[in-house]
């Protein structure tokens, strides 16, 4: 709409291994429910493709309903479910998803 960002998202490429990691993916609520997170998802994938990886993987806290059905629409499966402590929250839930890529 503008030339404010509506979001921001973190790639990681840990080492000359296989697999990718989306660290962190923001969407401003203003800007909920209109795709953004699912493309930003999605290219994410093509450029960790293009890179040769051949699995990409993320964390998502287990309450986090509509980013683990974002995840899910983009091909994401759940693959593991975790207690990730925090200072804040000791029992915090985590889910481990992940997506093959193209290349795999």
């Amino acid at each position: 709409q503008g030339p404010e960002p509506v979001g921001w998202m973190k790639l990681n490429e840990i080492g000359p291994g296989a697999t990718g990691w989306i660290s962190m993916l923001v969407v401003h609520p203003d800007h909920w429910r209109r795709g953004i997170g699912s493309a930003a998802v999605c290219w994410a994938c093509r450029w960790f493709e293009a890179r040769g990886k051949l699995e990409v993987r993320l964390q998502a806290r287990r309450d986090n309903a509509p980013a683990l059905a974002c995840y899910a629409s983009c091909g994401f499966f759940l693959e593991e479910e975790r207690i990730s402590p925090t200072p804040e929250e000791p029992q915090r839930e985590i889910c481990v998803l992940s997506r093959r890529t193209l290349r795999s």
